[in-house]
């Protein structure tokens, strides 16, 4: 049967035009930039989620552990700092890094899962674009997060704005960044614990805002 046919003309049948198959693709590309940002959305947060998780479980194992030692809390050292002396993250440089525990040994015994001490999307520190580990937390002693390293075990009452102070973040910004771009802040995304120990994404650049 062909489009001529009589029997094709009085069922009704009949092509789309040029301009309404152009209408339909007019149509389906708005819908799509309107539901692509949100698809986005939603894969980020869901990336998120994991790191999230554990940075909680890591802020309730942090209370109990202040609820042990005088509301204080812990004196820590990011691993890799024992491995380059001269580098500190708010401490000063003639302290002894050596004297201190990482997190990983200061908190492990409040946590009953050693697992959360590692993010599922570690794919190791990347600075100003190049990957400097693999895996980050098989250089940073056990933990892909990185902690504040406090002076003399401060308490709670030792921060002016407890909610904006970080006390643990992701490794690096790029493990949750759309489109990271090593050189701009911008685009620099980490989950971080914060020392009134709720949970939040922040665009600071980690290892800088921990100070």
């Amino acid at each position: 049967m062909t489009p001529r046919s009589p029997l094709w003309r009085s069922a009704g049948l009949s092509g789309f035009t040029l301009v309404e198959t152009l209408a339909v693709v007019a149509i389906l590309s708005a819908l799509a930039a309107l539901l692509f940002p949100a698809l986005a959305s939603a894969e980020r947060r869901s990336l998120d989620t994991p790191c999230a998780a554990n940075l909680h479980q890591i802020g309730v194992a942090t209370e109990l552990y202040m609820t042990d030692s005088d509301g204080r809390y812990p004196l820590v050292v990011n691993a890799f700092e024992r491995e380059a002396p001269d580098f500190r993250m708010g401490r000063h440089k003639e302290d002894d890094p050596n004297r201190y525990w990482t997190a990983v040994q200061a908190l492990q015994s409040y946590l009953s899962d050693q697992r959360v001490f590692a993010c599922p999307l570690d794919s190791g520190l990347t600075m100003r674009g190049y990957s400097a580990y693999p895996r980050f937390s098989t250089h940073n002693g056990g933990t892909s997060y990185l902690f504040a390293e406090l002076f003399d075990g401060q308490n709670e009452s030792s921060w002016r704005d407890p909610a904006a102070g970080i006390w643990s973040c992701d490794g690096s910004p790029s493990w949750h960044a759309m489109n990271f771009d090593g050189y701009d802040y911008n685009t620099n995304r980490v989950t971080a614990l914060f020392y009134d120990f709720h949970v939040g994404i922040t665009h600071h650049n980690a290892p800088v805002f921990l100070e």
